[in-house]
């Protein structure tokens, strides 16, 4: 099954430990593959083995105390 992608902008997202709490906190999740972040921007992108897994996503980010957002500021 090939990946995809879920791209979330983090507000709350300020330094390398809150990138170490994303990062702690999907790798729980089984469906995930990797995180990219871009803690400058705010934003990351998840990499997962299955689609549909964006509720889950949102719900493990929130358990880590952000409210993800999706895309960058300013998307549509």
């Amino acid at each position: 099954m090939s990946a995809t992608d879920y791209r979330y902008h983090l507000p709350d997202l300020h330094c390398e430990s809150c990138e170490r709490a994303v990062r702690r906190r999907l790798a729980r999740e089984p469906q995930v593959e990797s995180v990219d972040v871009d803690l400058a921007g705010r934003q990351i992108v998840v990499h997962g083995r299955a689609p549909g897994l964006d509720a889950e996503l949102r719900a493990a980010l929130q358990s880590a105390g952000f409210q993800p957002q999706p895309g960058a500021p300013g998307d549509a």
